[in-house]
């Protein structure tokens, strides 16, 4: 691709400020191309909660062309307005596009675009019914090529549409761009286990998995505390099941954590557990993200097996993979491996981590798309 064609349309449901695993992805994506010396223009939906932290955001990316639309009261109009926006973005002629969340690809559906395309697969967004899944189908057929970010993904992706050319399909792992801090020596001594998770307070994140396993972990390790950050959509609901078990006086919720206080709950914890579960409506763990940003800091993860999340924990050297996240005693054996031999393991989450920096991820997207 030569220089006067260096142009990509990301075309995503999900984009900052406001929190989420796609528009996480999408903005990493964005920022990378851009640094390689691509000409990005984002179409995408506008979900801050303040117009001035929106205004903030687009005054702290000047490099990027964000066309953000806001969400109406009448949903038919919201999507009129959508396609009318997508018809107008493509007269820009980009050299290539990418098509991330479920609308996006839908959208994909109507065939207007000419250029190379990809479709980049989460999970959440596979498991769909009628003319949903039809419109879907009809936008990965239109597609060059179709980027899973995990393993998980691709096969419950294959196992929805196994009609799909396995020949565009591939896998490129999410990656996280977190700054590179200087980890605090904070070796657990005999009896401690700190847990944390983070992310949405959410029954697919699995924070009530980790809350059912704390009186079983508590014999083993009595000063055992557990840190829950994020959204706090079911957070009501964790402390109840908390209080239920009598343990809510070592759980700690941290609601809407800013960075700075991410980053020091992080420190001060020795193991990152997420015990994510793959909901009846076809919501999935797609990958784990936040769970390589606690790795970078040394964090050691137990994970479970069957999700996106089995590709980012190196089983039983970074982390533990659960098999049977509704088993308390296999979470409590794992827990007690990873404390035996702490510091090996936390040398292994930072380097194991390293490798899904956004820096070394996006050579993957580059190849793709100059090929």
């Amino acid at each position: 691709m030569n220089n006067s064609t260096r142009s990509v349309l990301v075309v995503t449901s999900e984009f900052p400020p406001m929190p989420g695993g796609i528009g996480n992805h999408a903005f990493n994506l964005c920022i990378y191309l851009s640094r390689n010396g691509y000409d990005v223009t984002v179409l995408t939906n506008k979900r801050s909660q303040h117009q001035s932290d929106f205004d903030d955001f687009l005054n702290n990316h000047p490099d990027l062309k964000i066309i953000a639309l806001d969400r109406k009261s009448n949903l038919i109009s919201t999507y009129l307005d959508r396609i009318k926006a997508y018809r107008k973005v493509l007269q820009l002629r980009p050299s290539c596009i990418f098509f991330s969340g479920k609308f996006s690809i839908w959208l994909a559906g109507l065939g207007w675009h000419n250029a190379p395309s990809w479709a980049v697969i989460h999970g959440s967004e596979i498991q769909q019914e009628g003319v949903k899944r039809y419109w879907f189908k009809r936008g990965l057929n239109r597609m060059h090529g179709i980027i899973s970010v995990s393993s998980f993904t691709y096969d419950h992706l294959i196992s929805a549409f196994p009609s799909l050319s396995k020949e565009k399909c591939v896998v490129i792992n999410n990656g996280f761009d977190f700054p590179e801090f200087a980890t605090t020596h904070r070796e657990p001594k005999d009896g401690e286990c700190h847990l944390i998770t983070v992310g949405g307070m959410h029954r697919r994140k699995g924070q009530h998995n980790i809350i059912a396993a704390l009186p079983t972990i508590r014999k083993q390790f009595p000063s055992v505390k557990y840190t829950i950050a994020g959204l706090p959509e079911s957070m009501n609901t964790l402390m109840e099941l908390a209080n239920t078990l009598g343990v809510a006086d070592i759980v700690n919720f941290v609601p809407n954590p800013s960075r700075q206080e991410l980053v020091e709950l992080l420190q001060s914890a020795h193991i990152f557990a997420m015990l994510s579960e793959n909901l009846p409506n076809g919501d999935i763990e797609g990958f784990g993200i936040a769970i390589l940003e606690g790795m970078s800091l040394g964090l050691p993860a137990i994970g479970s097996k069957n999700s996106g999340i089995r590709d980012a924990i190196d089983h039983q050297h970074a982390g533990w993979l659960i098999e049977d996240i509704h088993q308390p005693e296999e979470i409590a054996k794992a827990l007690a491996t990873i404390l035996a031999n702490y510091a090996e393991y936390s040398n292994q989450a930072k380097l194991w981590s390293a490798r899904f920096r956004w820096s070394n991820v996006i050579t993957q997207y580059l190849k793709a798309i100059e090929n």
